[in-house]
């Protein structure tokens, strides 16, 4: 599975929980070795498979630093890509 998640075009990331027995720190790594090095993963502490439900507002927290991420890396294209 993760060769399909490093090879799937477009913008990913990996939001699990810490004490999850479905993806744990070796998945991670285990990413990052592929060539995930740009996907963002982030392990929400005490949470496991559900995490909406062990921890609502630690997942909320994961999901908004994902997207304050992208954010970033848009502003900074598009201002390496403007002339000046």
């Amino acid at each position: 599975m993760g060769k399909r998640v490093v090879a799937t075009p477009g913008r990913k990331a990996i939001v699990y929980g810490a004490e999850s027995l479905l993806f744990t720190p070796d998945s991670a790594a285990y990413v990052r070795e592929l060539g995930g090095t740009d996907i963002p993963i982030i392990a929400v502490p005490e949470a496991r498979h559900h995490l909406m439900l062990d921890q609502p507002l630690a997942f909320v927290t994961a999901l908004r630093t994902i997207v304050e991420i992208w954010q970033t890396s848009e502003n900074t294209a598009f201002d390496q890509e403007r002339p000046v």
